[in-house]
């Protein structure tokens, strides 16, 4: 893995590579990349029952002059249902961008469809066994995938240990880093790789586990184009683990703050919500998105105060304690498409892509509707938790800011009072 090593390059005054330092953002979403959108629009050209039509004329085409062997009508229903079946789980598999190999469904449909059709026409006697040998060959290869998956599955190690200095006990993911990252062994072979990595590379974790990160990223360089996007990449090393992310290149907008931020920077370790240094990047960016695209962008902020009762002295764990345990609710409470940062000083904003004023309102009265135990530990002694909240509607059609954004939020905050 000596290769992985000659990257590490030089560090500085607090022991940082300069990969190490490589600032990681998301790249653009499918709602925001008009090629990916027409992409998916046309999935449905690899729908079983659209390739079936060529099929069948080609079945028609070879029919020769053997008896007709039609299925009776209960075993015809059966073999239809389960073409509908798998027809319909492919369907699922490619909308879901499921790890299920959809190679492997389509086998299976087309060799069902097959059969019935060569059967039913009296084709000759090599087509009907040709379609069960399909079917066959799709069923192996589906249980194939379905046996590596769960393997997989460990190889998503938690990336905080005591080599990068953070608590294990956190749990954090790499599905909590909103960037292509995957991790390599010594030897060279990749360990893990998150949702962002797979999408990006178009293949399910079992083409990309336990094969030579090689095949995927070019070790030595700073820079990476993959699917015609253009990409900066930063490594670090922790222990005997390689750590890869990729920034895509192009302008952040909104005066966003150029600065460097590790992997291990972008979700705070006690409340698992976005830090302020990545929302320093990444919000200017999401704005800038809605603006180029015309698109709702709602937010949504929260900020806790704590008042101590006369006579007693403020609790600062306890505050603290309550602070984690709302962002927590946050967490918990937030769709996957949705963006919660903790701002620090008890601040904490979401943005909500594509939703309207309404589904701000709606959200945040829902965040607003705390747990009975974290309520009880609002009124009690020795100070009174106060949430504060409002929520910033944006529609994408003039120019607007981040510091526009925070200021229309401070504005609700007072209007709530």
């Amino acid at each position: 893995m000596g290769e992985l090593r000659s990257t590490e390059g030089a560090k500085d005054a607090n022991g940082h590579s300069e990969e190490q330092r490589n600032t990681v953002t998301r790249p653009a979403r499918a709602q925001g990349n008009p090629d990916k959108d027409i992409l998916n629009s046309m999935f449905w050209l690899t729908f079983p029952p659209v390739l079936s039509i060529p099929l069948a004329l080609l079945t028609l085409f070879l029919q020769g002059t053997g008896d007709r062997q039609a299925y009776s009508g209960a075993s015809l229903l059966l073999l239809g249902s389960l073409y509908l079946f798998v027809s319909a789980t492919y369907t699922l598999a490619t909308m879901r961008e499921s790890a299920l190999s959809r190679f492997s469904l389509q086998l299976i449909a087309q060799g069902i469809f097959i059969n019935i059709v060569a059967q039913h026409l009296g084709t000759y006697a090599i087509l009907p066994w040709a379609a069960n040998a399909t079917t066959i060959v799709g069923l192996i290869l589906l249980a194939g995938s379905l046996i590596r998956t769960p393997a997989t599955a460990a190889a998503r190690t938690s990336l905080r240990n005591p080599a990068e200095g953070v608590a294990p006990a956190s749990g954090l993911s790499i599905e909590d880093i909103p960037t292509p990252f995957l991790s390599a062994s010594e030897d060279g072979n990749v360990l893990s790789a998150n949702g962002e990595m797979l999408k990006l590379l178009g293949k399910d974790v079992s083409s990309v586990v336990g094969h030579p990160v090689t095949d995927f990223l070019p070790l030595g360089e700073d820079s990476v184009s993959i699917q015609g996007q253009q990409f900066s990449m930063g490594h670090r090393q922790a222990g005997d683990v390689f750590h890869f992310s990729l920034l895509e290149r192009g302008n952040s907008g909104g005066g966003a703050a150029q600065r460097n931020i590790t992997v291990l920077e972008i979700v705070d370790p006690e409340t698992l919500l976005f830090t302020k240094a990545f929302g320093d990047v990444r919000i200017p960016e999401e704005i800038s998105r809605a603006s180029r695209y015309r698109r709702w962008l709602s937010s949504v902020f929260f900020r806790v105060e704590f008042h101590s009762l006369p006579g007693m002295q403020p609790d600062t764990a306890r505050d603290n304690y309550f602070m984690t345990e709302f962002c927590k609710f946050v967490k918990a409470n937030t769709r996957e498409s949705d963006l919660a940062f903790f701002l620090g000083n008890r601040q904490v904003i979401i943005l909500l892509p594509e939703t309207p004023q309404q589904g701000a309102k709606a959200v945040e009265t829902k965040l607003t509707q705390i747990p009975e135990a974290l309520q009880q530990h609002m009124e009690s002694s020795p100070s009174k938790a106060v949430v504060r909240h409002g929520s910033c509607f944006y529609s994408g059609n003039y120019p607007f800011s981040f510091d526009q954004m925070m200021q229309k939020l401070y504005d609700s905050l007072a209007e709530n009072d």
